[in-house]
């Protein structure tokens, strides 16, 4: 099987690669599209999905197993995270640690994070499939997690705050050693009124979108760069690179910024109202909305 890495969507319980369609049901199955071929219990309804090509040029699958009832006698085992590898269809580990539903997972090389409604972000150490700890200190749910290098996270969460972490991990002096997490402090950032939902950084830069219609700039250092107005309703994605940033929401809107100076580039209006998830690349945008059954929008655009 051979997945190239030039893009991949993330569409709701849809997986989009340039030759393959991962797709999640309420049955926990999962099924490619090239095949006739079912994955029992990979993926649930609302599962967190997420591809990650590792250094070995294998790539790999991060699915949060979540939205199971709580009278259910397989609640705790369902709190979980499975990775499986995608060149053999294996199941590589089950990372479990969370107390209730998990909403967002990222990687950086050997390092996985989930947030969730516990409140807790998690690291873990995927070569050997353990935690490596618990990170307290949000007061809400975490919405999302972005991992910088392999030594800064940032989260945002339902307390309105998001977060920059500052850890150290070490390794011992041989390939196989586990990980060891030293120590940890974080920085506040406050300007949001109510839930952050999401969050994305390019340099020095930080985005963060919310509820409260607002795009906000900050810098590393937790300094509050820019408020940006230019949204109706909750933004719900951004995304950002060395020349723009792309946030989108409710009420129609996809809007382009210079985050760089602060400025408005240019305002996208589509319908339907909502967009529940969005992804891109340098000219093409693809949402999906929850308003209308199975829309997804592409639009394409030119580099500003």
């Amino acid at each position: 099987m051979e997945i190239t890495t030039e893009w991949c969507i993330r569409l709701g319980n849809i997986l989009i690669t340039r030759n393959h369609m991962l797709c999640a049901d309420e049955d926990l199955n999962v099924c490619w599209s090239d095949s006739s071929v079912c994955w029992p219990y990979l993926s649930v309804f609302e599962a967190c999905l997420m591809f990650y090509n590792q250094s070995d040029n294998h790539w790999y699958i991060m699915t949060a197993l979540t939205n199971i009832p709580l009278n259910s006698i397989y609640y705790i085992f369902f709190l979980s995270i499975q990775v499986w590898c995608l060149k053999n269809r294996k199941l590589l580990s089950i990372l479990r640690g969370h107390s209730d539903e998990i909403e967002c997972l990222a990687c950086y090389k050997d390092i996985l994070v989930s947030g969730g409604w516990d409140n807790l972000i998690t690291i873990w150490d995927l070569k050997h499939g353990s935690k490596l700890t618990d990170l307290i200190g949000h007061q809400e749910v975490i919405n999302c997690v972005k991992i910088k290098d392999f030594s800064c996270l940032i989260s945002a969460s339902g307390d309105s705050t998001i977060k920059v972490w500052n850890y150290s991990i070490s390794t011992g002096p041989n390939s196989q050693d586990r990980l060891m997490f030293n120590q940890v402090n974080f920085i506040d950032l406050k300007g949001h009124s109510s839930d952050v939902y999401s969050l994305d950084f390019y340099g020095d830069f930080i985005a963060s979108t919310g509820a409260d219609s607002l795009v906000i700039i900050w810098n590393f250092s937790g300094d509050l760069l820019y408020k940006l107005n230019g949204h109706l309703g909750i933004v719900r994605f951004c995304y950002m690179d060395d020349y723009k940033l792309i946030t989108g929401g409710d009420a129609k809107r996809i809007v382009i910024w210079d985050y760089k100076s602060g400025k408005l580039l240019n305002t996208l209006h589509r319908n339907p109202n909502k967009i529940n998830f969005m992804s891109l690349d340098d000219t093409k945008i693809i949402t999906a909305s929850p308003d209308i059954e199975s829309n997804i929008t592409l639009i394409c655009y030119c580099q500003i």
